[in-house]
């Protein structure tokens, strides 16, 4: 393995069902949508060279997805929401017993 060893990313079935709502939603914010599919992409072992190749991003940008999901979980992904997606988003996670401050 070349780089800098990544932590494991491993998603509780909440996560990964919140996650996969987020990217499959059609009214979700588009970059919610893409951080969603950062993170379930990662959390299935994709190396983040790979995952950013296949969505289109950077490697930088995969690295730092990774990095604030696994700080603080799905409050992070949803926390750079728009205005207008904010209370739906803010309601789903409620669901969970996630409170966003």
């Amino acid at each position: 393995m070349r780089g800098r060893p990544k932590a494991e990313l491993v998603l509780s079935e909440s996560e990964r069902e919140q996650l996969q709502a987020w990217s499959r939603r059609r009214k979700t914010a588009q970059a919610l949508a893409l951080r969603s599919r950062i993170v379930l992409s990662c959390a299935s072992g994709t190396s983040n060279k790979v995952v950013a190749e296949t969505l289109g991003v950077t490697p930088q940008t995969v690295t730092k997805w990774r990095a604030r999901f696994l700080k603080q979980r799905l409050r992070r992904v949803a926390r750079r929401t728009p205005t207008r997606c904010a209370r739906s988003v803010s309601m789903s996670l409620r669901h969970l017993g996630v409170y966003i401050q």
